[in-house]
């Protein structure tokens, strides 16, 4: 465990915040967002939900690891 949280929970909150971010977009709620920028929003949601503080280089890092999965 890293951080203290469940890494399958914590990754099953990140996935679930898409839907409802990409449904903002589609209803016009929230102007044309890269997807980056959407998992960034979704990231900080849920590392509040999550009450984890992390420093920002650290945040943009974690934003990023979706990169480096595999397709």
């Amino acid at each position: 465990m890293i951080l203290g949280v469940d890494g399958n929970k914590f990754a099953s909150a990140w996935r679930a915040g898409y839907k409802p971010a990409m449904d903002e977009v589609r209803t016009a709620k929230r102007g044309w967002t890269k997807i980056d920028d959407l998992h960034r929003l979704i990231l900080d949601r849920i590392l509040a939900d999550f009450n984890i503080a992390l420093e920002e280089d650290k945040r943009r890092q974690l934003n990023r690891a979706w990169h480096q999965l595999s397709p």
